[in-house]
């Protein structure tokens, strides 16, 4: 790449030393680079001529913390020497020039080594500290152009993204990131200095031994606690060690800058006046190799900054194996372990002379420290670890404006059936216990039999396991307690016979695979482990050969399990946030590893439901179906899992781990984050619970579980929303008057008659595509059904199908609830006086929003929505998908009608299109009021096992019964009997089973003309018990006498008398409708009293139990329950009512028996 470096002065601190070691590396990955800078003197020159391609310096001054300073100029005159030629911005140190040079060379800018300005700058008064935080405001601003925008520390991590949170909530339109974290090494000026070489001119300066203040003199180098410090030291140690000893303060002077220069004088004046002139001795702008010479010879290095973002020098004197004495706050805490390579103290001169103290006394101490702090540099800060993370950010997080972008394949969750390539990660807290003891062997099965069918359907899985760790636990915790003594293992508890990770690891790795191997063998099913280590991701060459061993393995149906190699993995980052890419994330891995093998979905198996907008146990949190980081807002994620070392924090931004908190907001960007970086390339993923039933195969399947992670927004609108539109339009549908609201319907009416044509248009596709494909998908949930015949059967057909005369009959049943509508809302049906000038009224009010899941009837819908906005209720309905178009058509006449008095109403009536939104939708009680399912029992049944908290109103089925009595006219039972069954065969009113008295079949001219005529209209008959064993030749046995047939098929059985015909109702029925034939009084009587159904007929066919034929004008559902509603569900059935009681300064303490007020409790209701 072609890389432009911005910086602004390159003097001898220690960011002038880190930006030239960054743009060092960059050259040696050989990519050509660039300088533009406002001060470069020979020194530099020198060492950048190597490196750089070219190069710009336009003089100027520039204060560090300054904003609009010439650099922005610098920038200009870059872009008019060289244009748009870069592929890549460097920049340091200030942060105004960012939106500048976005802007002129329209390229991803890597900001180097972002801190707040905060911790360049202090506020010394309250305008300064207003000033400063509208500057602070700013710079969040700036910055949200930067593709790249590592952080120095954890502790300047914590600090912007606090400020980015604060400008996130005043514009959440504005993009926030966490920060990859990028330590800086060592200087590689300082590696090359001669570390031996003598200086005698200095040594003649110095007398004894000295600690040393090394930092730029600037106020906020603080280098007057140095001087305090070591001014009390005085008292704390002998008077002999005093005598010998001098504080030296090194420093680089940059006399262009006046407030430097004044706070030379303030130390100065601070040494004169605490009378330490020949003890505290200042050393201005020397050179490197004077520099490495008090570093070797100094008792220990004073780093004085008490917010020091990072702390290079600190580097520098570890390097050189002196202990450093460092504020407990800052950088610097990231670098030192306190008492073991260094000492961490409060930035106060009475704690940092005790430990100077401390240094002088203990001097074995001193020599541990010196070992410890030069392993430290030279394991953790070399070179070569910068080269390597700078690679890793660049590599993996290239933000996807910048990458070929591949088009998101996934738009649906269907879609998600097309996905070949398959990896799965199957996360610890699935495959190991909950007390963490071995393996869950059961849910380990399941999963497995699950992956195997994938298998054996053509997939391709590549598995990612975790769980080496909590395997080897056990057997580590045994070997340990056996190697111990009798007395150190009674005396040793379970928490204290923890075990070493990695030995957990190196011993469960090869019991997991067993197990494995165990597992898929009885499925007849190879399997292959490979075990990672981070070369075999990071390096290109290393990632080729294990992409090419995955591809050989699949295409022998070999199933490769990975893991990374845990036992010789190093210890992942634990500060508050980390970018690099850790092996030992398994996420992490998965995420990667999805990439290089090109698969089409991530799969991963955790221990929680997906993703949530808030944590799970707080009342407002939603699980989100489907999140798309390019376009939504704010998550809540948890923690780690204690099994592993991932966690949902690392499966959301895949390597950023989060150790120190359970609960934390992550705002996802299209920048920046691996898990964008994995959908970038394609790859789409879905976070779900590997502890639910079959939920590989629930997905693969298309249904909505757990969270689909997509790099594009679905197409269909979101459920939630629909259902808080709903929620929130419902009200001010309310507001209407009953004639506002009969104006409605009265417009839906008209809009059925005006589209008449479009509507059986509409339904004409539907029914044709029904017929030729066969299908019918009567809900949201597949199993429900199963459909055996070629196609659709032809009662199904007649359901769905549409005509002229059912549109009239559906335009007279809207114009009926119309009229109604008038006088609906706001009925006061009991008016109670309870006491003089106390007044209560009880009235009808809406239930709120109503969520209707009908079958394949599109007639339903209008009718449905019309009772629903009637009473003031919106609606959210799901029809069959068979209908799919009719339905639609038929919902945006509804919504025309709404917008018809005023577009607000347009979101009371939503049209649920997805299938597995209703599951979805059954768990939203704080914004739906009541479910009124419309099919099959097996339908209603599992509504009602999912609704929980949301009350359901239906019928499970309609098994109806027509008794015929001894005392009937045969040529009106036989009319009922047909009109009962063959009328409408498919409708849940229809007879299924027709109860004769024992006489009827001895004189056989009922029976037999009753069986003709059901003959002639193509009725199949089964015979029950009883009629069996009575013919000599009977019909069919009947399966079961509690059968609901759904068509042209019934059940005859014979009973003794009226009650044993209402003891079978009451064993096999379903309390829908059931009817008498009988000329007798008494008998009908005593059939009407006891039956206990929601419709009892006398001599009338079961089909009359409709609200349309009840005068209702429709009805939404005929509930067979005995509360709120029963039978045909109209208007009535679709309202709740309030009290209002009416009073003039009533309290309960006048009614005492001896207060001065009287309950009186008069019906008003019929008082003018």
């Amino acid at each position: 790449m072609k890389i432009l470096a911005i910086h602004p002065d390159f003097a001898h601190g220690g960011g002038d030393f880190n930006f030239y070691d960054v743009a060092k590396a960059m050259h040696e990955q050989e990519h050509e680079v660039t300088i533009a800078t406002m001060h470069c003197d020979e020194y530099w020159m020198s060492l950048f001529k190597p490196i750089v391609t070219d190069y710009i310096i336009v003089e100027s001054k520039c204060v560090p913390g300054d904003w609009f300073h010439p650099i922005i100029v610098l920038a200009f005159k870059a872009f008019f020497r060289w244009g748009r030629k870069f592929d890549l911005l460097l920049l340091d140190n200030c942060v105004s020039t960012v939106p500048v040079c976005k802007f002129l060379f329209n390229a991803p800018i890597f900001f180097l080594f972002f801190f707040p300005r905060s911790l360049i700058v202090e506020s010394e008064n309250v305008v300064q500290n207003i000033y400063a935080k509208e500057l602070s405001w700013i710079e969040g601003w700036c910055v949200s152009f930067c593709e790249f925008l590592p952080t120095i520390s954890n502790f300047s991590n914590k600090i912007s993204f606090g400020l980015g949170r604060t400008l996130h909530r005043l514009c959440p339109k504005l993009p926030l990131r966490r920060c990859p974290l990028f330590h800086p090494c060592l200087p590689t000026l300082v590696v090359q200095a001669h570390e031996n070489e003598k200086y005698p001119v200095l040594e003649s300066k110095i007398e004894g031994s000295f600690f040393l203040s090394l930092n730029r003199i600037s106020p906020e180098k603080n280098h007057e606690l140095a001087i305090k410090s070591f001014a009390k030291l005085k008292d704390l140690i002998p008077g002999e060690k005093w005598e010998q000893l001098q504080l030296i303060i090194v420093g680089n002077l940059l006399q262009r800058y006046p407030h430097c220069v004044k706070y030379f004088e303030k130390l100065k004046k601070m040494v004169d006046d605490m009378n330490l002139e020949e003890k505290v001795k200042f050393f201005l702008n020397v050179s490197e190799e004077e520099k490495t010479y008090f570093l070797q010879n100094c008792i220990a290095l004073l780093h004085t900054p008490p917010r020091e973002h990072f702390g290079l020098v600190v580097l520098e004197g570890m390097y050189f194996g002196k202990p450093v004495i460092s504020s407990t706050e800052g950088g610097p805490v990231e670098i030192i372990s306190n008492e073991k390579d260094g000492i961490l103290t409060p930035a106060k001169p009475e704690y940092f002379s005790d430990a100077m103290s401390r240094v002088l006394i203990d001097s074995l101490w001193l020599d541990m420290l010196k070992v410890k702090a030069k392993e430290t540099v030279r394991k953790r800060f070399t070179h070569r670890e910068l080269s390597l993370r700078l690679r890793e950010i660049m590599e993996f997080s290239i933000p996807m404006e910048f990458v070929a972008r591949v088009e998101p394949w996934v738009k649906a969750r269907e879609d998600i059936k097309k996905a070949k390539r398959i990896v799965i990660k199957i996360g610890s807290a699935v495959i190991a216990r909950e007390d963490e003891e071995g393996l869950a062997l059961g849910r380990l099965a399941s999963i497995i039999e699950q992956i195997s069918e994938l298998q054996n359907h053509g997939h391709e899985v590549i598995i990612v396991s975790s769980g080496a760790v909590a395997f080897g636990r056990k057997k580590m915790q045994h070997e340990r307690m056996l190697c111990m003594s009798l007395r150190e293992a009674i005396l040793t508890t379970e928490k204290e016979a923890v075990v070493n990770k990695r030995a957990c690891a190196a011993s469960g790795m090869a019991g997991l695979m067993a197990v494995y191997e165990a597992l898929f063998a009885q499925y007849g099913i190879s399997v292959a482990q490979v075990l990672l280590t981070k070369p075999d991701i990071t390096n290109e060459e290393r990632r080729e050969i294990l992409v090419s061993t995955l591809d050989y393995l699949l295409t022998l149906k070999v199933i490769p399990i990975l893991n990374g190699n845990d036992a010789v993995a190093p210890e992942q980052s634990d500060g508050f946030i980390s970018h690099s890419f850790q092996l030992g994330d398994n996420d992490t891995l998965a995420s990667r590893l999805s990439v290089a093998i090109k698969a089409d979905l991530l799969l991963t198996l955790s221990n929680v439901d997906g993703v949530y907008t808030a944590p799970p146990i707080q009342s407002n949190s939603v699980l989100l179906g489907h999140y798309c980081p390019y376009t939504d807002g704010e998550l809540l994620v948890t923690a780690g899992s204690k099994f592993g070392t991932g966690g949902m924090a690392s499966k959301v931004s895949r390597s950023n781990n989060f150790t120190s908190i359970v609960f934390m907001y992550i705002y996802i960007t299209d920048q920046l984050q691996a898990a964008t970086w994995a959908l970038d390339r394609g790859v789409p993923s879905v976070i779900c619970n590997g502890k639910s039933e079959n939920v590989i195969l629930n997905v693969m399947a298309g249904r909505k579980v757990g969270t689909l992670i997509a790099a594009a927004s679905l197409t269909e609108a979101m459920v939630e929303q629909q259902a808080v539109d709903a929620r929130m339009c419902g009200r001010r549908l309310q507001r209407l008057s009953n004639h506002e609201r009969a104006s409605i319907l009265r417009k839906l009416a008209e809009l059925l008659k005006e589209r008449e044509a479009e509507i059986l248009s509409e339904n004409h596709v539907d029914v044709e595509e029904a017929t030729n494909a066969g299908r019918l998908d009567m809900l949201a949930f597949p199993k429900l059904f199963s459909l055996k015949t070629e196609g659709v059967k032809d009662v199904l057909i007649a359901r769905m199908k549409l005509t002229p005369s059912k549109l009239v009959s559906l335009r007279e049943g809207i114009q009926q609830i119309a009229a109604a509508a008038e006088s609906t809302l706001g009925k006061c049906i009991r008016r109670t006086k309870i006491a003089d000038g106390l007044l209560l009224e009880q009235i009808t009010v809406p239930i709120g929003v109503l969520l209707v899941i009908f079958e394949s009837r599109p007639d339903c819908l209008p009718q449905i929505a019309s009772l629903s906005l009637a009473t003031g209720n919106a609606v959210l309905l799901k029809g069959g998908s068979e209908a799919h178009n009719s339905n639609k058509y038929l919902m945006s006449l509804v919504q025309e009608a709404l917008c018809y008095v005023s577009p607000k109403l347009k979101e009371c009536a939503h049209l649920v299109s997805r299938r597995e939104d209703i599951a979805d939708l059954l768990q939203m009680d704080e914004y739906i009021d009541l479910v009124i399912p419309r099919g099959s029992a097996e339908l209603v049944q599992k509504i009602q096992l999912l609704s929980k908290r949301i009350p359901v109103l239906g019928h499970s089925e309609g098994i109806c019964h027509v008794y015929v009595d001894k005392d009937c006219d045969f040529q009106k039972a036989v009319k009922i009997i047909l009109d009962s069954k063959c009328n409408y065969p498919a409708a849940c009113n229809a007879v299924e089973t027709i109860l004769l008295h024992q006489s009827l079949v001895e004189d056989s001219k009922f029976f037999d003309m009753l069986c003709t005529q059901l003959k002639n209209n193509r009725t199949d008959i089964y015979a029950g018990p009883a009629l069996s064993q009575k013919m000599q030749f009977p019909p069919p046995p009947a399966d079961s006498l509690h059968k609901e047939y759904g068509g042209l098929a019934c059940t005859i059985e014979l009973v003794a008398d009226v009650y044993a015909a209402i003891d079978h109702i009451q064993r096999y029925g379903s309390a829908h409708t059931d009817c008498i034939i009988t000329e007798k009084e008494e008998t009908a009587d005593i059939f009407t009293r006891e039956v206990d159904s929601a419709c009892v007929f006398v001599n009338a066919s079961t089909r009359f139990s409709d609200g349309y034929r009840f005068g209702l004008g429709a009805e939404v559902g005929i509930s067979t329950g005995k509360i709120h509603a029963r039978g045909p569900v109209g208007m009535d059935g679709l309202m709740t009512t309030k009290w209002i009681l009416k009073g003039n300064g009533h309290t309960v303490g006048d009614f005492q028996p001896q207060g001065p007020k009287k309950y009186v409790h008069e019906n008003m209701l019929t008082v003018t």
